[in-house]
């Protein structure tokens, strides 16, 4: 190959490299060209992190949790005093950690249809106790509890389809 042609096609590869161009095709009666570009994904594993979510009392009642990782969200429950009402009105905070799945895929509460699932509100849970699974690409992947605590919140269904970070329960750590 001619050093003036290996220099143009040197060229024509440094300039599509540096443009937006994902694919070039180039062909002539000498020879024929295909550059591809491969575009640069970052992907990153799932990491645990923690929210704190804070709910006042009357809520807590009402509500269901469970969670693979964690997520901690400050909130305060403020209620506004009403006319005639004293404005010295507590506010009860609580603080509780999501467990948020680590993965896309279907949530199961428990191993097998017809079986107990694995927790329900107002059970206790211990750290590394299996809490649900989550099906992704046929695989069983158990969700494990990552401290002591309550459930107080389950916020998905059995057989619910699940995103990658969405809150399926809340525990009240103990």
């Amino acid at each position: 190959m001619k050093k003036s042609l290996f220099n143009e096609l040197k060229r024509l590869i440094t300039t599509v490299n540096e443009s937006s161009l994902i694919k070039l095709d180039l062909k002539n009666k000498l020879f024929e060209l295909t550059i591809n570009k491969e575009e640069k994904k970052c992907t990153a594993l799932p990491s645990t992190s923690y929210q704190f979510l804070s709910l006042p009392q009357a809520q807590i009642a009402s509500t269901n949790d469970l969670s693979s990782t964690y997520s901690n969200i400050s909130t305060k429950a403020s209620t506004s005093p009403r006319i005639g009402q004293s404005e010295n009105i507590k506010e009860e905070k609580e603080t509780y950690i999501e467990i948020q799945s680590p993965m896309a895929g279907t949530f199961y509460e428990a191993a097998s249809p017809g079986e107990a699932p694995f927790v329900k509100v107002g059970r206790k849970v211990s750290t590394n106790q299996t809490i649900c699974i989550i099906e992704a690409m046929k695989l069983m992947n158990e969700i494990e509890a990552e401290t002591n605590g309550e459930i107080v919140e389950i916020l998905v269904k059995n057989g619910e389809l699940v995103e990658y970070g969405k809150t399926l329960m809340k525990i009240k750590p103990l």
